[in-house]
C-alpha cells in the first residue's frame, strides 16, 4: 500500500498513517493493548492483580480534564465527534472531524497522556457505570455471551465482564486507576493511527512536538496469559418447546463435556 505510512515517536509510541487523497473527514484513534481480560500482570519480578472491570472504568475516566471540564465537550467545540470502547485486550479512543484535524488530536494525546483521577470524579463515575452495566443485563446476547465465557474458561481472566460487577464498581478507587494506568499506558503499548490528508511527515513532525509536553510511565508491566489452552466449543441459541415454556438456552460442548444453561434463568 503507497498510501500506508509508519512512524516510532520520540517516547517510543507507534504512528501508522492513511493518507486518503482529497478526503475532508479526518479519523483517529489512540489506544492500549490493554483490556477488560489483562487483570493479571508481572512486574519486577512480582505478581500483580488487577480489579475486574478496571480496564472500562480507565476508558470513562480519561475523559476528565483537570479544568472541571471533559474531553467530549471540548471535542464537539472543535466540531469533532469522539468516543471509546473497551474489549478483551485493547482498549481505544477515537475521533473524527471535517475540520482541522491538530486541535482535536493534541486534546487526544492529551487526555491520554495527561490523566486527571481524583476522589470525587471516581465516585461520581460509578453510578454512570453501574447505569450501563443494568442496561447490558437487559440483553440476552451479552448475558449468554457471557455465561459462555463462564463456562468455558472458569476462574480465568476472560469470564469477568468487561464492566465487572456492581461490587467490582464500587470498590475501584483512584489509586487503582493510576496502577492499571501506569503499568498498561506506556507509549510502547500504545498505537496512534490516522486517516486523513494529511502529509506525511507533517503529522509525524506535530505529533512529536506535541508529545514533548507530557512525562511517561517506564513500567515494565508483561501481561500473563490467562487462556492456557484454547477450548473449542459450538453455541446453539434456540427455543426449548414442551414441557420447558420455550425458554432461550445456551448449548456449550468442548471436548467430551457440555453444559446446558437457560438464559432466562430457569
Amino acid at each position: 500500500m503507497n498510501n500506508y505510512f509508519k512512524h516510532t515517536s520520540i517516547n517510543g509510541m507507534e504512528i501508522i498513517l492513511i493518507k486518503k487523497e482529497g478526503y475532508v473527514k479526518s479519523y483517529a484513534g489512540i489506544g492500549t493493548k490493554f483490556g477488560a481480560s489483562n487483570l493479571t500482570y508481572e512486574e519486577n519480578g512480582k505478581i500483580f492483580k488487577l480489579k475486574p472491570g478496571i480496564a472500562h472504568f480507565l476508558e470513562h475516566k480519561l475523559f476528565a480534564q483537570k479544568e472541571g471540564f471533559d474531553a467530549f465537550s471540548k471535542f464537539t467545540k472543535m466540531n469533532a465527534s469522539s468516543n471509546a470502547y473497551t474489549t478483551n485486550d485493547k482498549t481505544v479512543y477515537y475521533f473524527q472531524t471535517n475540520d482541522d484535524l491538530k486541535n482535536p488530536l493534541s486534546l487526544l494525546l492529551n487526555m491520554y497522556y495527561n490523566p486527571y483521577f481524583t476522589d470525587s470524579n471516581v465516585e461520581s463515575e460509578k453510578d454512570i457505570i453501574n447505569s450501563e452495566l443494568k442496561m447490558n443485563m437487559d440483553d440476552v446476547g451479552y448475558l449468554y455471551s457471557n455465561k459462555i465465557l463462564e463456562e468455558v474458561y472458569p476462574d480465568d481472566d476472560y469470564s469477568k465482564l468487561i464492566l465487572g460487577t456492581e461490587e467490582d464498581i464500587k470498590s475501584i478507587t483512584k489509586e487503582d486507576l493510576y496502577q492499571a494506568y501506569n503499568a498498561f499506558y506506556t507509549p510502547k503499548n500504545t498505537v496512534l493511527c490516522v486517516v486523513s490528508d494529511i502529509e506525511p511527515n507533517e503529522l509525524f513532525r506535530f505529533v512529536d512536538n506535541e508529545l514533548k509536553k507530557y512525562q511517561y510511565s517506564d513500567s515494565n508491566a508483561i501481561k500473563l496469559s490467562s487462556i492456557e489452552q484454547r477450548l473449542h466449543f459450538f453455541l446453539y441459541v434456540s427455543s426449548v418447546l414442551n414441557n420447558l415454556s420455550s425458554s432461550s438456552y445456551i448449548l456449550i460442548s468442548y471436548g467430551n463435556r457440555y453444559a446446558l444453561h437457560f438464559i432466562d434463568g430457569k
